[in-house]
Formats: C-alpha cells, sequence, structure tokens
C-alpha cells in the first residue's frame, strides 16, 4: 500500500523529472515550451480529475499532441513510454485508492 500523502508531495518532482528526461532524451537538452506545456496540463488534469481519468486522457491533451508534432519520428516512442511510465507509477495506484 502506498502512502498518499508522500506519494502526492512527490508528485511535482515525478512531473520535473518526467520533463526533463524528455528534454534531454529526445531533444538533447533543448528547452521546449511544449514540454513545459505538458507538465502544466498534466499537473492540472491531476487536480481537476482528482486522478480520476485514464492514460489516453493524457495523450489527448493539446500540449501532447503539441509535443508529439515536435518530435522526432524515432523518438515518438520514447515519449509515449515514458507517459506511459508516468501514468502508472504516478496516477495508477492512486485511482485504485480514491
Amino acid at each position: 500500500m502506498i502512502n498518499l500523502d508522500n506519494h502526492i508531495d512527490n508528485l511535482y518532482s515525478a512531473i520535473r523529472l518526467l520533463q526533463s528526461q524528455i528534454t534531454n532524451n529526445i531533444f538533447n537538452g533543448e528547452q521546449k515550451f511544449s514540454v513545459f506545456c505538458l507538465g502544466n496540463d498534466i499537473t492540472a488534469i491531476i487536480f481537476e480529475r482528482d486522478f480520476d481519468f485514464k492514460i489516453s486522457n493524457l495523450t489527448a491533451l493539446h500540449s501532447y499532441q503539441e509535443l508529439l508534432e515536435e518530435t522526432p519520428p524515432r523518438s515518438r516512442e520514447y515519449l509515449y513510454s515514458r507517459i506511459e511510465e508516468f501514468y502508472q507509477i504516478w496516477i495508477e495506484p492512486v485511482r485504485v485508492l480514491v
């Protein structure tokens, strides 16, 4: 069982880590506004829906779609895998509890 308070306290760090992974591994460290927007939109959807959403809601975000367009084709699978891993580690366990 997860410690919900601790999990939520670390959520912002997890989102920043996700942004860093995308920035470093897809764009070679070049800052992209779309990566920043995705992090903000993920934060918003988490708190607007109180963790009650599916991964398809994340991939339907305008910021994700915009980022996907900027992502080189060879890196698109990596982008999705980072989103999927984030969802499985940070969202799914809380969805089960709420």
